[in-house]
């Protein structure tokens, strides 16, 4: 079966999208269910699939430098749990509480990104099935921004980077040296560039006779078609956190290969490797070696990855 991958497929990002081959598209392969089950392993074989652990999330913190979710990573300890206790004023576990924890987990992985009560509130209904009003949506959002307080104060510091981007100061990013500064551009450790073409101040009418400035670039669709979308400071951090958890894994492919790991696909942020069956668990350590190892533009953002091994993608999954 061949796996395809596109390469910078996400156009924003650079990250790994599927492609449209013969392979269809695994990315998009819900995470449980029968097309998971049916991607085995050859005779002899077993698949060992690595997942990185609350990467976005760990980038966040790192950029905002924010104590509390830096401290509970470097611990290893259960933020998704921890912010689920808080929002509802009783101790949450894994084990005992996964629909609560689950709720947690939508609050770590959205929020750090300035989403607004109104698309959280639709956000917790397609992760979870439930439905908060909009009191509560605005309580845990409220929440969140005051408990990991540097959050925001990143997206402020993101959202003074566009007028930069506009001019084109070639300078490094104050919150992320390895970042360069371009026009219209962020260049990435490695060289790929994350683009804003057209970017500017535009107009834009949210009332029958008020108006409001924002940030807009020209988004390509196709070749020589455009699309105007919105820039701000949360957006920019969700875009540069997508870019360097791209890159991440490309260096953790890298370095897995040149380890003698023979890696089969990628996924999100989940690497497959096909291994013989009898040194499964040599490949399992050395994945998993080479997903968290510091990377050399970011050597104190700590990683963590979760590998397992089994004859199916979902086997492997645990």
């Amino acid at each position: 079966w061949p796996f395809d991958v596109q390469y910078s497929g996400a156009v924003q990002t650079h990250r790994y999208s599927g492609g449209s081959g013969a392979g269809g598209n695994p990315q998009n392969f819900p995470r449980s269910g029968p097309l998971r089950e049916s991607v085995r392993a050859p005779e002899g074989s077993l698949l060992v699939v690595g997942d990185f652990a609350q990467i976005e999330a760990r980038l966040v913190a790192w950029l905002a430098q924010e104590p509390k979710l830096m401290a509970a990573f470097t611990q290893g300890r259960d933020i998704y749990s921890e912010f689920a206790s808080m929002v509802y004023g009783r101790t949450v576990t894994k084990h005992t509480d996964p629909k609560e924890r689950m709720f947690g987990k939508t609050c770590i992985l959205g929020l750090g990104y300035n989403m607004g009560w109104a698309k959280f509130q639709a956000k917790v209904k397609q992760d979870i099935g439930e439905e908060i009003d909009e009191k509560e949506a605005r309580r845990v959002v409220t929440l969140y921004r005051e408990t990991y307080f540097n959050i925001p104060k990143l997206w402020k510091r993101a959202e003074a980077l566009l007028p930069l981007l506009r001019e084109g100061r070639r300078n490094a990013v104050p919150f992320a040296p390895f970042l360069k500064i371009g026009k219209e551009s962020l260049t990435l450790p490695s060289g790929l560039r994350l683009l804003y073409p057209g970017l500017r101040v535009a107009s834009r009418k949210f009332r029958w006779d008020e108006f409001s400035n924002e940030w807009v670039y020209d988004h390509f669709i196709k070749r020589y078609e455009s699309e105007q979308s919105k820039i701000y400071g949360g957006k920019l951090v969700e875009n540069i956190c997508q870019a360097l958890a791209g890159e991440i894994c490309k260096t953790a492919i890298k370095r897995a290969v040149s380890a003698g790991v023979d890696c089969a696909g990628q996924v999100h942020d989940e690497i497959l490797a096909v291994s013989p069956d009898t040194v499964a668990t040599i490949t399992h350590n050395r994945l998993k070696i080479a997903m968290e190892q510091p990377v050399s533009w970011m050597p104190t953002l700590k990683l963590r990855s979760e590998v397992g091994y089994g004859k199916t993608w979902t086997e492997a999954k645990g």
